[in-house]
């Protein structure tokens, strides 16, 4: 016979499972949205078992728009969040990722984000507006810097808007948290070099897994001393958007180190990657004809790579028939028969899906070739 406990599990509701109702808000919450939002925080007031998964989604990542024209009004709701959390410490467990701007306006906002403890904080973007004042340096405040070196911080985003606002986020850099791996930095000018920064080169440098580079379209070196603190040595990660990086600065190591890139071609030579021995996957953005010579170029500096496994070529330019053909020999010349993609946003035109039939036909054929 059956136990009690059996049968009672086998009357229970489906939708109070947890691992059921986890999964259910996450595909909700996979739509982040206004509605989405507001949907889970319905389902949040349905049983006392909803509460709980529902506010974790909820408060995981509670980034707002941030564009300069709505500005006011996330400095509004962004005080909010940080009331209910003053009045409900334990929703903080929940929240992974957080959104600070640094800016006067921001400055009491800031003083209770510091104030309240994130346990599990994985991710912490920083935004400089334009607007902010060019000699504006009241940080870092010894909290601040309490939240950049949180042991659990794993990713972390800095947005520089004005070249001359670096300042308000300057003096924090060396107190950034060695665990963190990935770093995205969209800014005119890093900072590095600057003559103030000199004194702490001897700090213990943070070594980076992957790093998204966006700033101005001059040449942009790659050496240790630009990047401090973090150390390229172990990132397998690149991605540089409309970015023409001095190759040459790249670290040896580093280029052993790197397993996927991402690059803008911005010159009709393209970077050469050869010494990247242990590349997997690559993506060229190539926007303009004039520049698929570079992108010829860089393909075929791997083209005795053994571990390259997938190319992807932004194709959101409809290029003509000629301009495609001139890739088709370097694809087939490649050592490791990637696999080969033409992606273009969403979905390539039906015109351009028809010239890379005609042009890649014998990759087609052995099933190498991926049209999106």
């Amino acid at each position: 016979m059956a136990s009690t406990a059996d049968s009672e599990s086998r009357r229970q509701n489906p939708l109070e499972i947890p691992e059921l109702l986890d999964h259910l808000l996450g595909f909700v919450h996979e739509a982040w949205s206004t509605k989405a939002r507001r949907d889970i925080l319905s389902c949040s007031l349905v049983a006392r078992s909803w509460a709980a998964v529902a506010q974790s989604y909820l408060f995981c990542e509670p980034h707002f728009t941030c564009d300069i024209e709505e500005i006011h009004e996330f400095h509004i709701v962004q005080s909010e969040f940080c009331d209910a959390l003053l009045g409900s410490p334990h929703l903080t467990r929940h929240v992974r990722s957080l959104l600070m701007v640094l800016n006067p306006e921001f400055e009491a906002v800031n003083d209770k984000l510091c104030s309240i403890s994130f346990p599990n904080l994985e991710e912490l973007s920083l935004k400089v507006p334009w607007n902010t004042p060019k000699n504006w340096a009241t940080f870092p405040t010894a909290q601040l810097q309490r939240i950049v070196g949180l042991a659990t911080l794993r990713r972390l985003s800095v947005k520089i808007e004005h070249e001359e606002r670096w300042m308000a986020a300057a003096p924090l850099f060396p107190y950034f948290s060695s665990s963190i791996r990935h770093l995205y930095l969209d800014c005119d000018n890093w900072v590095a070099k600057d003559p103030e920064m000199e004194g702490l080169a001897d700090r213990p440098r943070i070594h980076l897994e992957s790093l998204y580079l966006s700033m101005s379209d001059d040449a942009q070196d790659m050496n240790a001393s630009v990047i401090y603190p973090f150390d390229l040595s172990h990132l397998r990660s690149l991605r540089a958007y409309e970015l023409d990086i001095d190759w040459d600065s790249v670290p040896q190591e580093t280029k052993l180190a790197l397993q996927k890139i991402d690059l803008c071609i911005m010159t009709d030579k393209g970077p050469d990657l050869s010494s990247c021995e242990n590349l997997e996957n690559i993506r060229l953005h190539v926007n303009h004809p004039r520049k698929i010579s570079g992108a010829v170029a860089t393909l075929k500096s791997l083209r005795a790579s053994q571990h390259l496994r997938h190319i992807a070529i932004d194709a959101r330019k409809q290029f003509g028939e000629d301009d495609w053909g001139k890739f088709n020999s370097v694809f087939c010349s490649i050592a490791s028969r990637p696999i080969v993609e033409f992606v273009g946003g969403t979905e390539l035109p039906l015109p351009t899906q028809k010239i890379l039939e005609r042009c890649f036909s014998a990759l087609e054929s052995e099933g190498r070739v991926s049209l999106r």
